[in-house]
């Protein structure tokens, strides 16, 4: 009789998750960064202010702040991608380590906050 092997439990599930637990770190990388250019952008207004006595341009400073945070979306871009592989690996490949519920779990929980603020 030709006995076969069990089939190779996949490790494609692991990898994903591994995977996508270090995307999350993503925003954290561009977390100097901004702060540096908000500190400065922080110090250009005061200066200003102190040298002309008059308030700043409000359109101004919102497009210089939506500036000093373009790095973040990116990082946020690459922890939603890594929250999909998290996703892909506990349903697709059946791989459910327990910190995988309890951060799906509260991943849900974050995205309807996030909901509930954009409609105000």
């Amino acid at each position: 009789m030709n006995a076969q092997p069990p089939p190779l439990p996949s490790t494609a599930g692991p990898r994903l998750a591994r995977l996508g637990l270090w995307l999350q770190l993503a925003p954290l990388i561009d977390v100097v960064p901004v702060l540096r250019r908000l500190w400065g952008l922080f110090q250009e207004t005061q200066t200003r202010m102190l040298e002309t006595g008059a308030m700043p341009d409000v359109a101004l400073l919102s497009s210089l702040v939506r500036a000093a945070f373009s790095g973040s979306y990116v990082g946020t871009g690459l922890s939603l991608l890594g929250a999909v592989f998290i996703l892909v690996a506990y349903v697709k490949h059946r791989h459910r380590p327990a910190w995988a519920r309890m951060f799906l779990l509260a991943m849900a929980g974050l995205g309807l906050l996030s909901l509930m603020m954009l409609r105000g």
